[in-house]
């Protein structure tokens, strides 16, 4: 997912912060979002950013859930369009060919028919 989610309610609780630890906080959800990484060592920092990270997984979730639907519906579509595979060949039929110069198709290639001259 390139991005996250930032709700309203959250926003107004870094609005709340002083710069500094809106600026750790706003950095610890970059890196959980990029790496998976969550604070460590800040006590308070982990408990705040604690309210985040569920947001951030709902958020994620939710955009994987969309995309394996669109490409399911995509696959579908595609296959609505152009048919579910390539088409067989046709089974020759019971019918003979002939053309106008007298030559007969045999199933497997052109013969001069008549009397040979």
């Amino acid at each position: 997912m390139n991005g996250f989610v930032l709700y309203k309610d959250k926003g107004s609780m870094i609005k709340k912060m002083d710069d500094e630890l809106a600026g750790r906080i706003l950095k610890a959800m970059i890196d959980y979002n990029e790496h998976g990484v969550t604070p460590k060592g800040e006590k308070t920092l982990e408990i705040i950013f604690e309210a985040f990270r569920a947001d951030i997984d709902k958020a994620k979730e939710r955009h994987e859930q969309v995309s394996r639907q669109r490409s399911e519906a995509g696959k579908r579509g595609a296959l609505a369009k152009h048919g579910k595979g390539k088409q067989s060949l046709a089974k020759p039929g019971n019918v003979k060919q002939i053309k106008q110069n007298g030559t007969e198709w045999n199933g497997k290639e052109w013969k001069k028919k008549g009397p040979d001259l």
